[in-house]
């Protein structure tokens, strides 16, 4: 079993900020990666994700999964299990 941290940052193309990605793609139960993703061929079922929010709305540790299955080619989707999630910011 390996463990990596996701880190989720707010996508200026499609003007998301990174508390609402994170939320909506944990709610679905799945996670896509990108091709130039490092470690991505390492990530496989059984494995443990901790996520981090790096948006403009806040820096922190937000939530864990397990990786219940992988589908990895150019770019992966995984299939999330076990999730512990919450996101409670606050803006200054």
């Amino acid at each position: 079993m390996n463990y990596f941290i996701i880190i989720v940052n707010d996508q200026k193309e499609t003007n998301s900020l990174a508390p609402d990605i994170y939320t909506d793609l944990m709610s679905q139960s799945i996670w896509g990666f990108g091709p130039n993703t490092q470690n991505l061929k390492k990530i496989s079922k059984g494995d443990k994700l901790v996520y981090y929010l790096a948006g403009s709305k806040g820096q922190k540790f937000v939530g864990t999964a397990e990786v219940d299955s992988a589908t990895c080619c150019t770019s992966c989707s995984i299939s999330i299990v076990n999730s512990s999630f919450s996101v409670s910011l606050t803006t200054s």
